[in-house]
């Protein structure tokens, strides 16, 4: 294990582009990262103009190098907003400049446009992680500094990662953590979708079979396609979707995506993609979607729509289909989407991810201390609430 960090160098990339995909998927290809840590994810949404200067988000992605061989890195972002990052910092921004401080521009760590849990630092494992996380955080910090930015932040981080805190030598404020909550679906080893709807209590048993037998009396077919079966048609579609069901949010939508971005994510990543549809019958063409992105053994729902409205139909596309293909798969785990309660009525437990802050100025981190450590205790409660109320059915009482 390689623990000297004083010869490597550390570069701030304007642009994922500008790095050859083998060397960043040397490092992201591996089973331990997100899906959304990969090149052609980061890539797509700088080269279709989703995030890039003209929308606010400047990258500065942390590479680090040694012997011009890529060891670590950190995608990032300069911000001179909140949108996009789903993490709803806007009220806190507005009580940090009604005390006539800065909180943009920033710095975040983060997966762009994608509330779900998994950011972390790429590290090469033939070198310690630790020291190499180290050397990323010290840089991110002197970048804002030099900079001028308010805050640096990592947000969505991997339930199984965190930032290490600062060393004796150090005199930077620690990150102050914010506690979310996420949905997941976890897969007990279950032989079927029956074996997994067994679990429920009997009223739910009875309502989840009627919803997705309303589906099938629709007349409708349920197919899933992914790899050669993802085509330009079906990208394009899919993103008419997408920005149908975000008209329906009106002020509350989170279209950030556009056509391009759905194209080029076909073409570049069909391996990942899985897209759950509702056909008519003998056609190849859908009147909703889902799209799902797979790594492994996890699935991470992320897009939906249709184009008339059909009863359950929801339900069936983004949580029942996806659920019965993770458990013929053998799928550890499927992560539904955040928001709407109704999801823990269908078996996905509540879960908790940390966002990391770290302000310039001593004011804005004490208030951000003091504020963070009530909304945790609060966000605590309500995820062991939400897990509670998913309605397994009450186990057997011991003999």
């Amino acid at each position: 294990m390689k623990t000297d960090t004083h010869r490597l160098t550390l570069s701030v990339c304007g642009a994922l582009t500008d790095i050859p995909a083998e060397q960043w998927n040397r490092l992201a290809s591996a089973a331990c990262y997100s899906p959304f840590l990969e090149h052609e994810f980061l890539a797509s949404v700088e080269s279709s103009g989703c995030a890039g200067p003209e929308t606010g988000w400047y990258p500065r992605h942390f590479v680090l190098r040694a012997d011009n061989r890529i060891i670590a890195a950190a995608p990032a972002y300069a911000k001179t907003h909140s949108m996009g990052e789903f993490v709803f910092d806007q009220g806190l921004a507005q009580a940090v400049m009604g005390m006539n401080k800065a909180y943009y521009p920033k710095l975040v760590a983060t997966l762009p446009f994608t509330p779900a849990p998994g950011y972390r630092f790429l590290t090469d494992p033939d070198y310690d992680e630790a020291a190499l996380t180290r050397t990323l955080c010290d840089a991110m910090a002197v970048y804002r500094d030099e900079a001028g930015l308010a805050s640096h932040s990592i947000l969505f981080a991997d339930p199984s990662w965190e930032p290490p805190p600062p060393g004796p030598d150090r005199t930077e404020s620690p990150f102050h953590p914010w506690a979310h909550q996420y949905f997941l679906w976890e897969n007990d080893s279950y032989s079927g979708f029956d074996d997994y709807l067994a679990r429920f209590n009997k009223n739910q048993r009875r309502n989840i079979r009627r919803e997705r037998q309303s589906v099938r009396e629709s007349g409708l077919c349920i197919r899933h396609l992914t790899g050669g079966d993802i085509t330009d048609a079906l990208m394009n579609r899919m993103y008419d979707f997408y920005r149908s069901t975000n008209d329906n949010f009106g002020p509350w939508a989170a279209f950030y995506l556009n056509r391009e971005w759905f194209q080029t994510i076909g073409q570049s990543w069909p391996g990942r993609i899985i897209l759950f549809g509702a056909f008519v019958p003998d056609t190849d063409e859908p009147i909703a979607m889902s799209l799902v992105v797979r790594k492994g053994g996890q699935m991470i729902g992320r897009y939906w729509g249709a184009s008339r409205y059909v009863p359950n139909l929801h339900f069936e596309l983004c949580y029942y289909a996806p659920i019965e293909f993770a458990v013929s798969r053998g799928i550890a785990s499927f992560d539904p989407g955040m928001g709407s309660t109704h999801k823990a009525r269908r078996g996905f437990g509540s879960r908790e991810f940390i966002s990391y802050h770290n302000f310039a100025d001593s004011e804005v981190s004490e208030l951000f201390a003091a504020v963070l450590h009530q909304a945790n205790l609060g966000e605590r409660e309500a995820i062991r609430a939400l897990d509670e109320s998913v309605p397994w059915k009450a186990p057997k009482a011991p003999n």
